[in-house]
C-alpha cells in the first residue's frame, strides 16, 4: 500500500509531494507542489497519466518535466513547476538530489489530480451537478466506490458554464457500478442531456479496458421528444468512442462548425452487432454546420452506423462535410447487415 506522509518526515521513507493547485496559463499547466522534507535539494518531477491508479495515486506514464528545488527543512514548502501538456491526470515524485548527477531516495507517487480542463465521469448515474461554475464535476453524492460522483450529465453541465476551464470529459467508471454489464457501462438519461454549448471533447475511449470498440453506451430508450441524444451546438467539439442509441430522434445532432465525430457506434450497440437504433438519423448535420468531419482513415476513427430509422448520416451542407472510413449499414465486422432506412442523404 501507499505509505502515509509523516510530519516531520522522520520514518525513513521520503514523503511524497502533494499537488495543491493546477492552473492552465497560456496553454501550459502551472502546478504548485508542496513537499515536507529535511533540508536539502530535491528533484520534483511531474507525470501525466491516462488514468489514476486504483489507489487514487498517480503513475509515471508520461514524463512532463521536472525541476531541482531547495528545501529549507522548515515544514511544508511549496514550489511551482510549469509544463506543457494537454488534458491529463497529474502526479508527482520527489527525489533527493545529492549533486554532481547523483540522486538518493525517491518518494512514492503523489495522489492523482486532473488538469483543470478535465473532468472524469465515474458513474453511470444521471444526477445533475451540485453547483456549476466551480470547475468540479460533483453531484454531491458518491459513486459505487464511495468517491465523489461525476455523471455525464453533471460533466456536460459543468463544461457548459463559460466561467470554468472544463473542455474535456474522460471516463473511469468502476466495474462495481450498477450500469455495468459484461464489460459495457450503460448511461440511460431520464431527461434530455443538455446540448454542448461550449467547446467540449467527450472521449469514451478513455474508459479503462477500451481497445477498439466503445465501452460506454448512451441509451435514450427512456426518452421522448425530438432532441438529438448528443446535441452539439459548440464549434470545435469532438465526440469519440461512445455507443449512442435508443433515442426517439437523431443519435447525434451537429449544429456547429469544425465538429469531429469519430470512433462511435451509432444505432449499433457497443459490441457492434445488435440493433440499438435511433428513431431518426444516426448523425444529422445541419445546414449551419461547416467543416464537419465524420470518421477517419484509421480503424480507431471509424464510426459504425446502422439500424437507424432515418439516414445513417443526414447532411444538409455537403460541400464542407468530410465523411470518411465509416461502416454505414453494416455491423462492426464490416459485412453483416445493419441497414439504416437509407445510407447518406
Amino acid at each position: 500500500g501507499v505509505t502515509t506522509n509523516d510530519s516531520p518526515d522522520a520514518d525513513g521513507v521520503l514523503n511524497h509531494a502533494e499537488i495543491t493547485t493546477v492552473q492552465r496559463v497560456a496553454g501550459d499547466l502551472v502546478v504548485d507542489v508542496t513537499l515536507e522534507a529535511a533540508a536539502g535539494d530535491y528533484r520534483i518531477e511531474l507525470f501525466g497519466n491516462a488514468a489514476a491508479d486504483p489507489t487514487g495515486f498517480g503513475e509515471g506514464e508520461t514524463f512532463l518535466g521536472g525541476s531541482t528545488v531547495t528545501h529549507t527543512g522548515s515544514g511544508a514548502e511549496t514550489f511551482t513547476l510549469t509544463v506543457t501538456s494537454g488534458p491529463t491526470i497529474l502526479s508527482t515524485t520527489a527525489t533527493q538530489d545529492l549533486g554532481g548527477g547523483s540522486f538518493g531516495a525517491t518518494s512514492e507517487f503523489s495522489p492523482a489530480v486532473p488538469s483543470p480542463d478535465l473532468v472524469i465521469v465515474n458513474s453511470t448515474g444521471d444526477t445533475s451537478d451540485a453547483g456549476t461554475g466551480d470547475g468540479q464535476c460533483d453531484t454531491g453524492g458518491t459513486n459505487s466506490e464511495g468517491d465523489p460522483e461525476c455523471t455525464l450529465r453533471a460533466a456536460i453541465e459543468e463544461a457548459n458554464d463559460p466561467t470554468t476551464p472544463v473542455d474535456t470529459v474522460w471516463f473511469s467508471i468502476p466495474v462495481s457500478d450498477t450500469g455495468h454489464t459484461a464489460g459495457v457501462w450503460s448511461i440511460a438519461p431520464a431527461t434530455d442531456l443538455a446540448a454542448l454549448s461550449e467547446v467540449l471533447t467527450i472521449d469514451g475511449s478513455t474508459q479503462p479496458g477500451y481497445t477498439t470498440t466503445p465501452l460506454i453506451e448512451i441509451d435514450g430508450t427512456a426518452l421522448g421528444g425530438v432532441n438529438p441524444g448528443i446535441d452539439i451546438t459548440a464549434a470545435a467539439s469532438t465526440v469519440r468512442g461512445l455507443a449512442v442509441g435508443g433515442f426517439p430522434a437523431d443519435g447525434i445532432g451537429v449544429k456547429a462548425d469544425n465538429v469531429v465525430v469519430v470512433g462511435n457506434h451509432i444505432g449499433v450497440d457497443a459490441l457492434g452487432s445488435s440493433d440499438f437504433a435511433n428513431a431518426a438519423h444516426g448523425i444529422a448535420v445541419s445546414n449551419t454546420a461547416l467543416n464537419v468531419t465524420i470518421g477517419g482513415s484509421t480503424a480507431a476513427d471509424r464510426n459504425v452506423i446502422g439500424f437507424n430509422g432515418g439516414a445513417g448520416i443526414s447532411v444538409d451542407n455537403v460541400d464542407t462535410t468530410v465523411i470518411i472510413g465509416n461502416y454505414i449499414g453494416v455491423q462492426a465486422d464490416g459485412t453483416s447487415a445493419a441497414a439504416n432506412d437509407r445510407g447518406v442523404s
